[in-house]
Order: C-alpha cells, then sequence, then structure tokens
C-alpha cells in the first residue's frame, strides 16, 4: 500500500511540474505563480474588491469522508457544523500581490427562514487592510448565499422565503421582503399553488428568486410566481432599498418566464424572457418603466456575460457556441456598437467573464472536437490584444480547468490532473503584467 502511495504522489508531481515549465518557459510576457496543489475558490460574497480565497475539498476529499462514513455509521454527527477532521482544514487567505496571507476572522451568527424553516446562518467576518467583507462560515457546506452590495457594509441573504439585509458592522440581519402578498402568507399562496398543480407538493412557491443588486446597491431585482399562481411563470419586481418600495418592475401576461441577468448602471435592469422553446433578451429603464429589446446578432444568441458600465458578450448561436461577441449599451440598454467579434476554432466553455473593470474579457473553448482540453483567450476590448493560454501538456492528462479574474489584470487560474479517475486541482496566478 505504501508503494502505491509513492507512486501515485510521483505521478502527481511529475504532471505539475511538467505544467510548470510548460507555463513557465517563455521569458515575455504574462508571469504565473503556482499556489500549489490546493483548489483555492474565490469568494464571491466579500466584496470591497478584496480577493480572499478559501480551500475546497478535492475529489479525494469527498471520497475519504465517505469512505469514513461507510465504515463508522454516525460518524457524521461527530463533523456537523465543521470541516471533517481527516481533510485539510479549512482556511480563508487574502490574494497579496502574486501570493496568499493569512488574513484575520471573526465568526457570527444570526436567525433566518427557508423553506425548511427556521435556520441559522454563520458568518465569518474576514479582517484586510481596515476593512471588513463576510461570507459563509463553512461556504461549501452553508446551503445559503451571501450576495455583497455595492456599499460594502450591507450584505443580501436570499431564501426561497424572502429577503434579509445583512450589516456586517451590527452583525445582524434583518428581513426586509414583506410576509404577505395580496394579503395572503406564504403557506396560504402555497397550497393554492399545489391545488392548480399536480397536486403532489412538487410545485414551489419562490417568494423571490434570482435577486441581482444595481451598481450602486441601491435596487434589488428578482423573480417571483408569487403573484402567477392562476396562470403560471414568473414575474420581476423592484424593491428600493433607499425607500423600502415594493413593486413589479415586469408583469407576467401568458404564463412566461423571466430571468434576471445583470444591471447596466444603476437603472437599467438587462433581463431574459422565456416562452415555450424560445428566448429574448431585454433592457428595463426603471426609471421610466420602459423596455426595449436587445438587437443581438444570430438566430438563437446566448447572453453569456454583463458588466455594469455597459459591455455585453453573446453568441449568435447558443446551439454552436462557435462565435463570440462583445458590445457596448448605453445607460438605457440601447446597442451603441460592436467592440469584439470572434469565430472560436472549436467551442466557448464555461466560463467567460469581464475583468473588474470592464475592459478585458477572458473566455474558455475547447479547441478540439470531443472538448477533452480546454484553452483559455484574454482579449483587451480596447487594444484589441488578445493572449492566449494553451491547456494542455503534452503526454499528461492535464488541462486548463476553470479561472476567475481578481482585478483588471491577474487572474486565479485552476489547472487538473486525472489520477485513478479522480481530479486533482492546482491552482495558480496568472498575471498578464510582467513582475
Amino acid at each position: 500500500m505504501k508503494r502505491k502511495i509513492t507512486a501515485l504522489s510521483l505521478v502527481s508531481f511529475m504532471a505539475i511540474l511538467l505544467i510548470a515549465i510548460s507555463l513557465s518557459a517563455s521569458e515575455k510576457g504574462p508571469s504565473w505563480t503556482y499556489l500549489g496543489n490546493r483548489d483555492y475558490r474565490l469568494i464571491a460574497g466579500t466584496g470591497n474588491g478584496l480577493p480572499i480565497v478559501f480551500n475546497a475539498l478535492q475529489e479525494q476529499d469527498k471520497t475519504g469522508i465517505v469512505e469514513a462514513v461507510e465504515k463508522e455509521p454516525g460518524i457524521e454527527d461527530k463533523w456537523a457544523g465543521s470541516r471533517p477532521d481527516i481533510i485539510p482544514p479549512l482556511e480563508f487567505r487574502k490574494v497579496l500581490g502574486n501570493a496568499l496571507a493569512d488574513i484575520k476572522t471573526e465568526s457570527f451568527e444570526f436567525p433566518y427562514e427557508d423553506l425548511d424553516g427556521k435556520k441559522t446562518a454563520k458568518i465569518v467576518k474576514l479582517y484586510q487592510d481596515g476593512r471588513e467583507s463576510l461570507a459563509p462560515e463553512d461556504p461549501e457546506c452553508a446551503g445559503f448565499e451571501i450576495i455583497p452590495l455595492p456599499n460594502n457594509t450591507r450584505y443580501m441573504l436570499p431564501t426561497i422565503k424572502g429577503l434579509w439585509l445583512v450589516d456586517s458592522r451590527e452583525k445582524n440581519a434583518v428581513k426586509i421582503s414583506k410576509d404577505t402578498f395580496d394579503g395572503k402568507p406564504y403557506d396560504q399562496l402555497k397550497g393554492e399553488l399545489w391545488q392548480r398543480s399536480a397536486g403532489d407538493g412538487s410545485a414551489l412557491l419562490w417568494w423571490n428568486d434570482n435577486p441581482v443588486s444595481s451598481a450602486d446597491g441601491s435596487k434589488i431585482a428578482y423573480t417571483t410566481n408569487r403573484d402567477c399562481i392562476a396562470r403560471g411563470g414568473n414575474s420581476i419586481w423592484l424593491y428600493d432599498l433607499d425607500t423600502g418600495e415594493e413593486r413589479v418592475l415586469i408583469s407576467n401576461t401568458s404564463g412566461e418566464n423571466y430571468r434576471c441577468k445583470a444591471w447596466v448602471g444603476s437603472s437599467c435592469l438587462i433581463y431574459q424572457r422565456f416562452i415555450g422553446d424560445t428566448s429574448d433578451y431585454f433592457a428595463a429603464d426603471v426609471t421610466e418603466s420602459s423596455t426595449r429589446k436587445l438587437q443581438l446578432k444570430g438566430g438563437n444568441p446566448d447572453l453569456l456575460a454583463v458588466h455594469p458600465r455597459g459591455v455585453i458578450a453573446y453568441t449568435p448561436d447558443s446551439s454552436t457556441c462557435r462565435e463570440i461577441y462583445a458590445a457596448m449599451l448605453d445607460e438605457t440598454g440601447e446597442d451603441a456598437g460592436m467592440v469584439y467579434e470572434k469565430s472560436i476554432q472549436g467551442t466557448l466553455r464555461d466560463p467567460y467573464c469581464f475583468s473588474v473593470d470592464g475592459t478585458k474579457l477572458a473566455y474558455l473553448y475547447a479547441p478540439d472536437n470531443n472538448g477533452t482540453t480546454q484553452d483559455l483567450t484574454i482579449v483587451d476590448l480596447e487594444s484589441g490584444k488578445e493572449t492566449t493560454v494553451k491547456g494542455t501538456t503534452k503526454g499528461q492528462r492535464s488541462n486548463l480547468h476553470d479561472f476567475n479574474w481578481l482585478d483588471n489584470n491577474r487572474l486565479l487560474i485552476h489547472t487538473s490532473t486525472v489520477v485513478d479517475n479522480q481530479y486533482t486541482i492546482y491552482s495558480w496566478i496568472y498575471n498578464l503584467k510582467r513582475r
């Protein structure tokens, strides 16, 4: 057994060594910094422009937990509320330049309500350079999401039963959504929905779903079906955090479905409408209560990313995903011109996203027919310059896995190797500006 472990370790070491040599071969251009064989994940809820990561579970960690539970039933009770002691402990680190550094943390909790009833949200406050941000105490197993609002002191916790506004300084949360609609509480409306559906209790009443915050943090748009029980589908509502006003923004007329995509500025909401097997994209001016259909190229477009400054990325044919376009919108959602067009020698792959300031676009694509490898393209939308990162190391089962932007020049990139049919993720910082 010891010989097998040593052999696997050697395979993993050689794989990552070859990746490092490949990625660092060029003396010019962007630089790579290896963070180790850890799956460091960016915490979306931190906000404040502070890149903070945690070490996510690797596949071998999850396998080890399953095997331990099978051998010793009931051991999961010992681990309740914390990461099992048989795997690396959870750690939060801040991204400092091209390295990781320790960060001060403080925990607190507050009650909230979900579909299963009353629960307790366990939160960690993260301190960095005199600023604070919040995240779930266990980002992988929390069962809820913390969404930062752009004012950097308030956060939102959305559940199927309502919206909670979390104050990082006061260490508490206040429910801001109403408990009734048209005089009826959640449970009564849920009963009506079940009676109109199959009656087996499978239909869900979403008080609010898919909430997105405006660029200035003053408004929240979300979808709900609490006002669509009779005809089906859902509608889009708007909550004004400054005034407390809550109103319908896009009414449901014939059982259609909607999804909020993102905001452009603080008055234009980009949303998607589904009718049958087709969908279209619209821009809603929330100040004038007017809507405009986005004139995207292609017969079956799919909107991939939206940046608050008004730049969008989309593919004109979602069935093939072999082209990617970037265009500018003004603050009302009016098309202001194409800024990037590219035919992909392969197939687009998720993720595709803009840098923090929206001046750069990065996307993955599979260059071969069977999709076993992935490459990464980073394009400067102002100069048109492209940088392509090849995702394979010859002779090794390694690949570019995914990425996140850390700021306007640095990306957190994950590569992977496969040993005994299990992925091992490695983390890197890719800096477009050479050190």
